[in-house]
């Protein structure tokens, strides 16, 4: 048999003496990690989804405080089948606030507008961030 498989006479009986104690013949350690959150976690996540949906992962961490990352929790969103949030950052617009980019945007036409960092009197935005200062 050790001929067959390519292998030494002791390793065939060490397989079948860990199959005897253990009837598996999987030798070995445990390559798997363990699931960040249980099932009483997942259940718990599930009900704080379902009762704010639109929740980011961050709020819903500080909801269920766990002992893990915004993308676990992410992760575990998505395999509960709810879509993925994400916070967005919206600007409140007024009448002056629309005619003063405007007049920027004509004043600016032909110069590199990607080169600005916008700002109003709500917010000052840093490009490409979403991250309000």
């Amino acid at each position: 048999m050790a001929r067959f498989l390519n292998c030494h006479i002791s390793t065939i009986y060490r397989v079948i003496n860990y199959y005897c104690c253990h009837h598996n013949v999987n030798y070995g350690h445990d390559v798997d990690r363990s699931p960040a959150l249980d099932s009483k976690q997942i259940k718990q996540l599930d009900r704080a989804i379902q009762k704010n949906r639109s929740a980011t992962a961050a709020e819903l961490l500080s909801i269920t405080n766990f002992n893990t990352t915004e993308r676990t929790i992410q992760r575990y969103r998505l395999s509960l089948g709810y879509r993925p949030r994400k916070s967005i950052v919206k600007v409140k617009t007024n009448h002056i606030n629309e005619q003063k980019r405007y007049q920027f945007a004509l004043l600016h036409y032909r110069v590199r507008i990607d080169s600005y960092i916008f700002e109003d009197e709500c917010y000052v935005g840093l490009r490409n961030t979403q991250q309000i200062v």
